[in-house]
C-alpha cells in the first residue's frame, strides 16, 4: 500500500500515460520516491490511440534539426534495447511520382545525412538497416498495386513500430515499480491540495471503485495527464496559462483486399502514412473533426491501387494531442511548465511532450529542472513556460 499522509513521497505525478510512466521510472532511477496516480487504466489515454510508431527521427532532415533527429536516434534505440519483442523494426518506402524530379536527390542526400546522425548518436541503433533509394521495380515488387499509379522509383527506411502496446505498458509499469515508484491505477485526482507557505501539499484523489476521497502529501506535483492537464493545473492555479489546446486526432483500421509488405507514405503532394497491421491496414493520423468517410476518400485518392474506398472500416482509435501555433494543427515542441515562476503554488509543474519516443528524454529534462540533477530542493527556471526542445 502506498504511504500517504506525508510518510516519504518526494513528488505525486498525475497522469499514466507515456509520459507520467516514464517521469515514475527516471525519478525512481534517480532516487526520488514518487507516487503516481493514474485515472483509468495505465496507458489508456492518447497512449493508447497513438499511432503506435517510434520513430528514428528520419524525418527532421527536412528542416535540419540535427539535435531533434539525434535524440530521438537515442530514444528509439532505447526502446529496442530494453523492450525487445514489444517492438520491432518497420520498413518504410515512399514512392516517388514522375512529377517529382527533385525527390530521389533529397531523399539520398537525406540518407547520407542520417548515416552522420547515426555516427554522432554513437550508432545507437545498428540494428536497423540504412536508408536507400529503391528502383522502380524494388517498389513495384513491395507493391504491385501502385503499378498503374505512375510510380518512378522511390527511399527506403526503418522506424519502430509498437508490437504489443499492453506489454509495453505492463513492461514500462513493471520497471517503474521496480526503480522504487508506487503506482496506483483507478485513482483520480480531484485537487492539488496547498500548502500554508504558497506551495503545493499533495493531491486528494478518488478511488474509481469505491468513490472514496484519498489525500496523498508530497512538495512536489507533477501534471502529466494528457488531454487533462488543463484541468489539473487550472485547479491548482487559476491564472495558469493554457498551453495543451486539445485537438481531436484518429487513427483507422481498414479492412483492404490488398496485403501491405512494409509502411507507405503515400499520395501527390501531403503524404498519408498506411502501415500493415493484424487486422488489415492502419492508416493515421488524421486531425480535426471525426470525418472518417473523408479520410477513406483521401487515401482512396492517395493509394487508388488498394481499393480503400470500398474498405470496411473496422475500428476508429481516438485520442487529442496538443494544439500548436494554428488551430487544429499538432504542436511540434515539448513543455515543462513551472506554475510557481508564473504565479502559481511552488511545487507544481507540467509536463507536456509530443512524440512517444522521447517522453523519457522529456521526462529526464523535467527532472533535472525540479530537483536541479539531484539536489534536494526544488530548483525553479526563470522561465515560467520552457521550451524543451532548447
Amino acid at each position: 500500500m502506498p504511504r500517504e499522509n506525508g510518510e516519504g513521497f518526494d513528488a505525486v505525478v498525475v497522469g499514466g500515460g507515456i509520459q507520467g510512466l516514464t517521469f515514475a521510472l527516471e525519478a525512481g532511477r534517480q532516487g526520488r520516491r514518487v507516487l503516481l496516480l493514474e485515472a483509468g487504466a495505465f496507458g489508456g489515454g492518447s497512449t493508447a490511440a497513438s499511432y503506435g510508431i517510434v520513430h528514428g527521427g528520419f524525418r527532421y532532415w527536412q528542416s535540419m534539426d540535427l539535435p531533434r533527429l539525434i535524440r530521438s536516434r537515442l530514444e528509439q534505440a532505447w526502446f529496442l534495447r530494453h523492450f525487445p519483442g514489444l517492438v520491432r523494426p518497420l520498413r518504410c518506402v515512399m514512392p516517388f511520382y514522375g512529377h517529382e524530379r527533385s525527390k530521389p536527390g533529397l531523399f539520398a542526400t537525406a540518407a547520407v545525412l542520417d548515416r552522420l546522425g547515426s555516427a554522432l548518436a554513437r550508432n545507437a541503433a545498428p540494428e536497423l538497416p540504412v536508408p536507400r533509394l529503391l528502383r522502380r521495380a524494388e517498389v513495384l515488387e513491395t507493391a504491385p498495386w501502385l503499378s498503374g499509379d505512375g510510380v518512378r522509383g522511390g527511399g527506403c527506411w526503418h522506424d519502430v513500430e509498437i508490437a504489443d502496446y499492453p506489454g509495453l505498458l505492463a513492461a514500462l509499469v513493471a520497471q517503474a515499480r521496480a526503480a522504487g515508484a508506487v503506482l496506483i491505477d483507478n485513482m483520480a485526482v480531484r485537487r492539488v491540495l496547498p500548502d500554508p507557505r504558497g506551495g503545493v501539499g499533495g493531491v486528494e484523489a478518488a478511488d474509481a471503485a469505491s468513490g472514496e476521497s484519498r489525500r496523498f502529501e508530497a512538495p512536489v506535483v507533477v501534471n502529466c495527464a494528457g488531454a487533462g492537464l488543463d484541468a489539473v493545473a487550472r485547479g491548482a492555479h487559476a491564472a495558469a496559462p493554457r498551453f495543451f489546446q486539445p485537438v481531436p486526432a484518429f487513427n483507422l483500421h481498414l479492412e483492404a483486399a490488398a496485403t501491405l509488405g512494409a509502411a507507405f507514405a503515400v499520395g501527390r503532394g501531403k503524404r498519408l502514412f498506411v502501415r500493415p497491421s493484424a487486422e488489415g491496414i492502419f492508416a493515421g493520423t488524421f486531425y480535426g473533426a471525426r470525418d472518417v468517410n473523408g479520410w477513406v476518400g483521401a487515401l482512396d485518392t492517395a493509394a487508388p491501387g488498394l481499393g480503400l474506398g470500398s474498405a470496411r472500416v473496422l475500428r476508429v482509435v481516438e485520442g487529442v494531442v496538443p494544439q500548436g501555433r494554428e488551430a487544429l494543427e499538432p504542436a511540434s515542441r515539448d513543455v515543462i511548465l513551472d506554475h510557481g515562476a508564473s504565479g502559481g503554488p511552488r511545487g507544481l509543474f507540467s509536463v507536456s511532450g509530443v512524440k512517444l519516443t522521447t517522453a523519457r528524454w522529456l521526462s529526464a529534462r523535467a527532472i533535472g529542472r525540479i530537483w536541479g540533477g539531484g539536489a534536494a530542493r526544488v530548483s525553479r527556471p526563470a522561465g515560467a513556460l520552457v521550451d524543451a526542445k532548447a
